[in-house]
């Protein structure tokens, strides 16, 4: 038999015990809501940030699509220059239509290349600047069509100026693509490089090739026919002189 004595202990130990499971009970669940509170926050700082990041693009100002060009087309075409840095630009968003004689700063070369968005085939591909004592093409005239695009190149290729270019008959052609009557006059001419450099030229009748002659150093000049309605297109060449020749 138990003493009255151990019975009395074991009765006050009781309470104890039960009060330190419910204290147990209470700080396990503080914990938890503690941790699930702690959780919750950072859940709504992670998805806070992700917003943030997803809205950041919305900021940037996208080009303007191609149909808001043509209404300040009027404002520009064949009125004020246009100045490009390296890249590729579309005709008709980028820089209007039109006849153009491309430039590039002092100290500056790179390619000049135009073609068709949809053929990819270039139909301009030259090297604009002054790249040597004996190779430099210092402008080159452009004819630029909607649906063209101008790719820029070269990695000292600073910029490239394209101004209007003025319509009227010459008799000297520089580097680029010209119109027998609009820019020099139907006739045959005896042609020439005015520095005596190395290049070549092209006659196009409906873009198709019909007729070319290269300068070499031991051919400098060439006799050609030019009709009405043809390309002449001149490569590699700063200036080519036209004298006509007058046939009696």
């Amino acid at each position: 038999m138990k003493s009255k004595k151990n019975v009395e202990n074991s009765e006050n130990t009781l309470p104890v015990i039960k009060k330190n499971k419910i204290a147990d009970f209470y700080d396990r669940n503080k914990r938890k809501i503690l941790l699930g509170f702690l959780l919750t926050i950072f859940i709504i700082i992670f998805l806070f940030i992700q917003n943030m990041r997803y809205k950041e693009p919305k900021s940037i100002e996208e080009p303007p699509p191609y149909e808001s060009t043509l209404s300040i087309r009027e404002d520009i075409t064949g009125k004020k220059p246009v100045l490009l840095e390296k890249g590729n630009y579309v005709v008709g968003v980028h820089i209007p239509a039109g006849r153009y004689s491309a430039t590039t700063p002092e100290h500056s070369f790179g390619s000049v290349i135009v073609y068709e968005l949809d053929s990819r085939v270039p139909e301009v591909s030259e090297i604009i600047g002054v790249f040597s004592e004996t190779a430099y093409v210092e402008s080159i005239a452009l004819t630029l069509t909607e649906n063209q695009e101008i790719k820029l190149d070269g990695s000292a290729l600073r910029s490239v100026l394209f101004t209007p270019l003025e319509t009227k008959f010459r008799s000297e052609l520089t580097t680029g693509i010209w119109e027998v009557g609009l820019d020099i006059e139907p006739g045959t001419y005896n042609a020439s490089s005015k520095e005596g450099l190395l290049g070549s030229i092209t006659i196009l009748e409906d873009t198709e090739p019909i007729a070319s002659e290269r300068f070499t150093d031991d051919r400098k000049s060439s006799v050609v026919t030019l009709e009405l309605g043809q390309l002449i297109r001149i490569s590699r060449i700063p200036t080519v002189v036209f004298d006509k020749i007058i046939r009696e």
